[in-house]
């Protein structure tokens, strides 16, 4: 059952800004997360809800088009947050990897890099991410069903000190 503050549709910023992300947390178990904060929520912030009723917010990285897109827990019960930013057309997006960590009603976040289309890296959608075992990763893109767009699936490793 959702938390109270996520069952009403009306209290989201659209129609496709609702709950986008899910994972389970060894101590918090189930915990999601709605693509933009809520209507009555600060603008810029990336907000994370248990089912049991707590709710963490941190900054987004980039605070006008951050959207919370997917998150997976790791097995020490950090988490990495996956932010995509749409600013428009001609603007490519971007993709934010953030680690977090949970501590009863504290957070830390921290941003462990942004890949932005200057760097000729990952112009596309990335709606998903998931852990593979030890520090390794695997990202897949959306080709929002344009016809010259694919699907991508990019492995990666995130060490300690990143």
């Amino acid at each position: 059952k959702l938390p109270p503050e996520l069952t009403d549709v009306a209290r989201y910023r659209g129609e496709n800004k609702a709950l986008e992300a899910v994972t389970v947390h060894p101590a918090f178990g189930i915990l999601t997360g709605p693509e933009a904060p809520l209507k009555d929520m600060e603008s810029g912030t990336l907000n994370i809800y248990s089912l049991r009723n707590d709710h963490w917010s941190f900054p987004a990285h980039n605070k006008s088009n951050g959207a919370l897109v997917d998150m997976v827990t790791l097995p020490d019960g950090k988490i990495i947050v996956l932010e995509r930013v749409y600013a428009g057309l001609f603007s490519g997006i971007q993709t934010t990897l953030h680690r977090i960590k949970l501590d009863g009603k504290h957070i830390q976040a921290d941003t462990i890099h942004t890949f932005t289309p200057e760097e000729g890296l990952f112009n596309d959608n990335f709606e998903g991410i998931t852990h593979l075992g030890e520090n390794y990763f695997m990202m897949v893109s959306d080709d929002n069903n344009h016809p010259f767009k694919r699907t991508l699936l990019v492995y990666f490793e995130i060490n300690e000190d990143e």
